[in-house]
């Protein structure tokens, strides 16, 4: 009886575990001219700055983080964090797609996805979204 009740618990467990996997929402953004800047401490970030559509501001800026920490104060180089972008197809979204949407459905996409990477001039580095700020814009060169 224990036996059958642990093998059915493992069945179901390993069957939900699966099916979770399954619906990861991953999307890959492409931004070619992407500035990825690190920190202080060498974390990089990078930001999608876009003209706000509320008056009382001039910028959106959505920030991400790239993980790039490797220790208590180590913190590997861009280099060592590119990703290889997968043959299969892959869900791309241009930043014009989304400097299109409503700043409340971007920010509600953004935090919805399970997985993000920025393709920059055919590179792919993990992102991770950490909210939207206010008036904060990019400096281009």
């Amino acid at each position: 009886m224990i036996k059958t009740i642990i093998i059915l618990w493992a069945f179901f467990s390993f069957s939900i575990s699966s099916a979770q996997n399954t619906n990861l929402k991953t999307i890959y953004i492409v931004d070619n001219k992407a500035i990825i800047n690190p920190d202080i401490e060498g974390l990089f970030h990078y930001l999608i700055s876009i003209k706000s559509k509320d008056d009382r501001f001039n910028y959106d800026a959505y920030k991400f983080i790239i993980p790039n920490r490797v220790g208590y104060n180590s913190y590997k180089n861009l280099k060592k964090i590119e990703k290889i972008i997968p043959e299969k197809e892959i869900k791309k979204i241009e930043l014009n797609t989304l400097k299109k949407m409503k700043p409340y459905k971007l920010h509600e996409f953004l935090s919805l996805q399970d997985k993000i990477f920025l393709i920059c001039k055919n590179k792919a580095y993990n992102i991770i979204y950490k909210g939207t700020q206010k008036n904060l814009e990019t400096l281009h060169n």
